[in-house]
Order: structure tokens, then C-alpha cells, then sequence
């Protein structure tokens, strides 16, 4: 349990771990820069609404006795996957406004800055 002061009273939260997780729960994928293209980030989005939409069908059959899964998937479809999608869209529009190759190279550079 994760105890936070709000106001003056004490509220206590539950958060989930990595027990509840099964396999596909979790959304992987990887865009390398040499491959980063419109078809290639546009691809990768619609994988992640449609494993937003298994998520959210994975929700509805949760038990309410599986708490700590149930917390993970809300987090997952309301949070997470929500804000990868419109920053795929934001990648997107950057690559059909600027071009595959004006895009491609800050990235790059932005990752050596990073590491």
C-alpha cells in the first residue's frame, strides 16, 4: 500500500506490481531510425489502439477480486497506452509536415545526447 497526505487526512492507495501481469498485457514495439517511416510509426499506432481495445475487453472480465490486475490495466488503458498513442500521432504528423529524414536526425542526435 502507498500512504500520501491529501489535505489533512491521510489517504492510502493501492498499487499494483508485476504479479497480476500476464502474458500480452504489456505493448512493446520498436521503431528503429533507419526504418523510421509515415507506413512504419503509422503501423505501430494502430497496433497500439488495438491493444488498447483487447486491454479495455481484458478490463470488463477482470474479477473485482483481482485487484492489483484490474489497477494495472486501468492504469494501462487510461494513462499509459492513451499518451504513447498521441505521441505516435505527434511523430506522425511530424514526418508527413517535415519529412522521414528532417525527423529522423534530431531524434538521433537527442538519443546521443541521452545516453
Amino acid at each position: 500500500m502507498l500512504r500520501s497526505l491529501v489535505g489533512s487526512e491521510m489517504c492510502i492507495r493501492d498499487r499494483w506490481t508485476t504479479e497480476p501481469l500476464r502474458e500480452g498485457d504489456l505493448f512493446y514495439f520498436s521503431v528503429p531510425f533507419e526504418t523510421m517511416t509515415a507506413f512504419a510509426v503509422d503501423q505501430v499506432r494502430l497496433q497500439a489502439i488495438c491493444h488498447l481495445n483487447r486491454l479495455k475487453k481484458s478490463y470488463l472480465v477482470t474479477p473485482h477480486t483481482m485487484k492489483g490486475r484490474r489497477w494495472f490495466i486501468f492504469d494501462m488503458t487510461t494513462h499509459v497506452l492513451p499518451k504513447t498513442i498521441s505521441v505516435l500521432k505527434d511523430i506522425l504528423e511530424l514526418i508527413e509536415v517535415h519529412g522521414e529524414e528532417n525527423v529522423r536526425f534530431p531524434m538521433l542526435v537527442l538519443s546521443l545526447i541521452h545516453i
